[in-house]
């Protein structure tokens, strides 16, 4: 009789652990495991803004560095003294004190230049003016039903460039 309540007792136990098996059986034979990983870039896209200056003409060009579609807007300041004039072929439009580029900037992509004529500057004056260029740059996105939306200036990264003292990038 011992014997029969010692079985009964084991049996208390068993029953109640055994009722998760088959929950858990079917847990490990349905998952699968997969090896690898996506890399995925958190940060502002990367741009790099190329000048050359020559014949008193800044020719500014942006080549997109990063992995994602931008847009990018340029800006330059001589103050009144040196009067700036821009020639653009087309490929950059005027809005609100900014030189737009007009399309998208595809990774790897590079604008077409912006040249920007530099008036004013006597050769008095040549080793003592400042050019500032501020380019900035915003992501591309595109809605849920897959048009392109507006750019996002509150979300853009800013960036300048001086030339001037004398400096020459030739």
């Amino acid at each position: 009789m011992k014997f029969y309540k010692t079985i009964l007792a084991a049996m208390a136990v068993a029953l109640p652990l055994s009722a998760g098996i088959g929950n858990a059986f079917s847990y490990f034979t349905a998952n699968a495991g997969a090896q690898g990983g996506v890399g995925v870039e958190i940060g502002p896209p990367k741009t790099e803004i190329t000048e050359t200056f020559g014949e008193w003409t800044k020719h500014v060009t942006i080549t997109n560095t990063g992995d994602i579609p931008v847009y990018v807007r340029v800006q330059a300041f001589s103050g009144s003294k040196y009067p700036l004039t821009y020639s653009t072929g087309g490929a950059w439009e005027l809005k609100d004190n900014y030189y737009f580029y007009n399309t998208i900037l595809a990774p790897g992509d590079v604008t077409t230049a912006l040249d920007i004529k530099i008036s004013g500057v006597e050769e008095a004056d040549k080793d003592s003016f400042n050019v500032v260029v501020i380019y900035e740059r915003t992501p591309a996105g595109y809605n849920a039903d897959g048009t392109l939306k507006a750019p996002d200036w509150n979300y853009s990264v800013r960036e300048e460039n001086i030339l001037g003292e004398g400096e020459s990038e030739e």
